[in-house]
């Protein structure tokens, strides 16, 4: 699970989870490609201020902290979740 905050406004951007795959890769592919268009702008626009923090979470645990955290935090970039 990962969640990226901007820096500078100490807001979060997106919470996320990368299953099977490097955080990394899943970061590259929200920037080169993302059916999130919002996640896609925030990263190319302001991607040097953007921190990422990441935890390791069990997976029976990860859906129910994901929305968790995106009611807490409400996040601009999950878009898909405040439908």
């Amino acid at each position: 699970m990962y969640a990226l905050w901007h820096r500078r406004s100490q807001k979060c951007i997106y919470v996320g989870r990368a299953s099977a795959q490097p955080i990394k890769d899943r970061l590259h592919r929200h920037w080169s490609g993302s059916h999130n268009e919002t996640l896609r702008l925030w990263i190319q626009v302001y991607g040097a201020y953007l921190d990422l923090c990441y935890a390791e979470v069990e997976r029976n645990r990860i859906e129910a902290l994901e929305r968790r955290l995106i009611r807490m935090w409400n996040p601009e970039a999950n878009v898909q979740h405040k439908r």
